[in-house]
């Protein structure tokens, strides 16, 4: 009279939930690509706009600089490429480099 409902075996379980994991890690790193290709193009963005800037007005940012903490104009200018080096590293090291590796294993 009353239809039973079987519950379903073990294997069928274990096969169901390994699929939904598997499901879920590909949501999760197609989500982490795309958190890590905006902030690739926020600092790629920010790195392009700081070497402009400091191409284009090099010697008031020197002079300033200079001036403003009393250092010579060499030192100013060795930490201002220093520093430009430093964040171009830190991205390509923890933004491009874990892009590709995700993108890789995504695909």
């Amino acid at each position: 009279m009353f239809n039973r409902v079987v519950p379903n075996s073990p294997a069928e379980v274990i096969n169901n939930n390994f699929n939904n994991k598997k499901c879920m890690l590909h949501a999760n790193l197609a989500t982490l690509e795309n958190i890590l290709f905006w902030c690739m193009l926020i600092n790629v963005s920010i790195m392009t706009l700081m070497f402009i800037v400091v191409i284009s007005f090099r010697s008031l940012i020197l002079k300033m600089h200079s001036k403003l903490f009393n250092v010579p104009e060499s030192f100013v200018s060795q930490l201002l490429y220093t520093s430009l080096g430093l964040y171009k590293l830190l991205t390509f090291f923890f933004v491009v480099i874990p892009w590709i590796a995700v993108k890789l294993v995504s695909s």
